[in-house]
């Protein structure tokens, strides 16, 4: 992702270094596989907080039911989602080690440069990018 790359430059171009205690490199999907997780323990919660207060005593066996297979379905889709972040994190050494700036994607560039909403032409997001990168790194790049 471009921009991805842009946020990564300008924190070496502030001085920061890319060991920081605080910085991580995470897959995208991750904020997406947390929000599963905390979606099924929820629910799972819900589940077990109507069995214990006795609500699902009381006719509503049915609900316990519907509830319990949400539960399964979630945590499918969960476990699926997680097996794949844990396999692009284990690529990412290898897609660091090979990563190139002009290989990255962008949204822009992707749909034409018209915005699929209105059909509005757009600026390229990379040549913005890219001109800014060159900017701040220009020395770095003529003494290469």
């Amino acid at each position: 992702r471009l921009w991805c790359t842009f946020e990564l430059a300008s924190w070496v171009h502030l001085g920061k270094p890319l060991n920081h205690q605080g910085l991580v490199f995470f897959p995208v999907q991750v904020g997406s596989g947390l929000v599963m997780v905390a979606g099924c323990l929820s629910v799972g919660t819900l589940v077990c907080h109507l069995k214990f207060v006795g609500v699902l005593e009381n006719g509503m066996g049915a609900t316990f039911i519907v509830y319990g297979l949400l539960v399964v379905i979630l945590m499918s889709f969960m476990s699926s989602r997680l097996t794949t972040m844990a396999q692009q994190l284990q690529q990412l050494p290898i897609m660091l080690a090979n990563f190139n700036v002009r290989d990255t994607a962008c949204f822009c560039c992707s749909v034409g440069h018209v915005d699929p909403c209105d059909g509005t032409p757009m600026v390229c997001d990379r040549k913005l990018i890219h001109r800014t990168l060159e900017e701040r790194w220009a020395r770095d790049l003529r003494a290469r």
